[in-house]
């Protein structure tokens, strides 16, 4: 009987210190902490290209799919020979690189020019799309065209998007790009918003990477305040239409197009 109330007491203190043990647990992770599920510390540090950690890399957007894996997209630069690239990197849940994603969990991408990747969503088939610039100099001031890419689940440049992956539109000279907002259309269509020549701009695809001739004529429309706009953001209404926030010449800028 004494026996059987020490091994009672026994296990009842010890279910009292792992209670206690992961009250203080708990406790100490408070609201608005770093998650330590995620790469042990709650932060995450990549190179674009591990064969190259002199390149410069810069996220610009995150996408969270639908299992949870975490797509990050910008560009990669090597200061060396002033080139850059799109640049995609793919994590698990707890932050490490996905593997199943382009061999390593990174991808980077070569448009033909000086790539700059600003966007990236998901089709609702998991494929990855990123949307940026390409310009032809050594820099953003032009010229410079809207540039998007389509990848596969697994990390590949999907052929079935402008027959290679990779898609570009001019809209006359000067500096373009998407650099706004993309999104997916629950038809499959594409819209990538950003600048054209001063102006806001719209550029829409079919979901085989043509441009949609049924938006404006021909894929394209520029909204133009007066001078000095720039297009920073936009969204689509539930009914469609499409909502651009920016600025011209030191104030705020909406313009409502209609789908």
């Amino acid at each position: 009987m004494f026996r059987q109330f020490k091994r009672l007491t026994w296990k009842a203190s010890l279910i009292a210190t792992v209670v206690s043990t992961l009250a203080f647990t708990v406790a100490l992770a408070a609201s608005g902490d770093l998650d330590t599920t995620f790469d042990g510390d709650g932060l995450v540090t990549s190179f674009a290209s591990p064969a190259n950690p002199g390149r410069f890399d810069i996220a610009w957007d995150v996408a969270i799919q639908t299992d949870g894996k975490i797509l990050a997209a910008g560009y990669s630069y090597i200061p060396s020979t002033a080139t850059r690239d799109f640049a995609v990197t793919r994590y698990n849940t707890e932050g490490t690189l996905d593997a199943t994603f382009s061999g390593d969990g990174r991808l980077l991408t070569n448009l033909g020019g000086q790539d700059y990747g600003y966007d990236v969503a998901l089709q609702a088939n998991g494929k990855p799309i990123v949307a940026g610039t390409v310009c032809f100099a050594a820099s953003t001031v032009g010229p410079c065209d809207v540039a998007v890419a389509r990848y596969n689940a697994g990390g590949t440049l999907d052929i079935t998007f402008s027959t290679d992956g990779k898609q570009t539109s001019d809209f006359g000279g000067g500096d373009n790009g998407s650099f706004g907002g993309l999104a997916v259309q629950s038809n499959g269509k594409i819209v990538a918003a950003g600048g054209a020549g001063g102006d806001f701009a719209l550029v829409r695809y079919n979901s085989n990477g043509t441009l949609d001739t049924t938006f404006s004529t021909d894929g394209r429309v520029r909204v133009d305040f007066g001078a000095g706009d720039a297009g920073l953001k936009f969204v689509v209404q539930s009914d469609g239409r499409y909502v651009l926030a920016g600025s011209t010449q030191g104030d705020f800028a909406l313009a409502r197009v209609l789908p």
